[in-house]
């Protein structure tokens, strides 16, 4: 019997602006194979310290991965998305308005 695969899953992260606090935040964003937003969630960023508010609520998240990742690729509000199952990145299309 052939496994069913699974549906493509893919995250793209924005930053929004800075709070008086100085912390900073994104917002990163779940979205099927169609471009469909699945999920939100907002990740601060205080210092070296991460806070997702995925359901998760673990001390680091998968979320909070992505979020280095894109950020260590300088990827952060360029429209790239990131399949995190594949560890695959996939280019937004420039032609597309």
């Amino acid at each position: 019997m052939a496994r069913k695969a699974k549906p493509q899953v893919l995250y793209t992260v924005k930053s929004m602006a800075p709070r008086s606090d100085h912390a900073r935040v994104y917002t990163l964003s779940k979205l099927s194979g169609d471009l469909e937003v699945l999920a939100l969630y907002t990740i601060t960023e205080y210092g070296n310290s991460l806070t997702c508010s995925c359901p998760a609520r673990k001390a680091w998240c998968k979320h909070c991965d992505i979020l280095r990742l894109y950020q260590g690729l300088n990827k952060v509000d360029t429209g790239w998305f990131y399949d995190f199952e594949l560890k695959t990145w996939i280019e937004p299309n420039k032609n597309e308005a």
